[in-house]
């Protein structure tokens, strides 16, 4: 059983992820207040934790990937929302694991855009079955996240999953190593 103290900070970024993962997959938005849960984790472990880290190194990983993702940002490559939970993990994260970090998210990323190109490929008919086995209300949902967008966007990555993967295995590293 791992010990208590990490878990005062894995706890809320379980609960914070799942939040992400569900808007993300929901809407393709990641609401600001997820991404400030985030941040008020960083002073928190560094309290309950005592990273062995200096303290300036959250800011500096969170910043040094705020820059690098507004350029992309800018570029219309991610969203807004992803730019700022990257981030926010990058600083919970902090540089001493940073690379490590995004090789998770890239690898996790990488697979849900392949699954995300497959799916585009096959969506109109798993709208369908969806809608012949699934109660009214569910259906609809998955449907609507299924069949084409009316404003003729393409599909697009619900990039806050692949960052949820990085939290997660930051998490679990976390709990291997206190």
């Amino acid at each position: 059983m791992p010990p208590v103290t990490p878990l005062l900070v894995v706890l809320p970024l379980f609960a914070i992820l799942a939040h992400v993962v569900w808007t993300d997959l929901s809407a393709r938005r990641i609401a600001n207040r997820a991404v400030l849960a985030v941040l008020a984790l960083v002073p928190l472990q560094l309290v309950v934790l005592g990273k062995p880290e200096p303290w300036w190194t959250a800011p500096l990983a969170g910043g040094l990937v705020l820059l690098l993702g507004l350029g992309l940002w800018q570029l219309r490559w991610v969203g807004g929302g992803d730019v700022k939970l990257a981030a926010a993990l990058s600083a919970l994260v902090g540089l001493e694991h940073l690379l490590a970090f995004w090789l998770v998210v890239g690898l996790a990323g990488g697979a849900l855009a392949l699954l995300v190109v497959l799916l585009d490929r096959v969506r109109e008919p798993l709208a369908v079955a969806a809608a012949r086995v699934l109660p009214l209300p569910a259906a609809g949902r998955i449907a609507a996240s299924l069949l084409p967008d009316p404003t003729g966007r393409p599909a697009s990555v619900p990039y806050g999953l692949a960052l949820a993967v990085g939290g997660l295995w930051w998490a679990g590293l976390l709990l291997g190593t206190s």
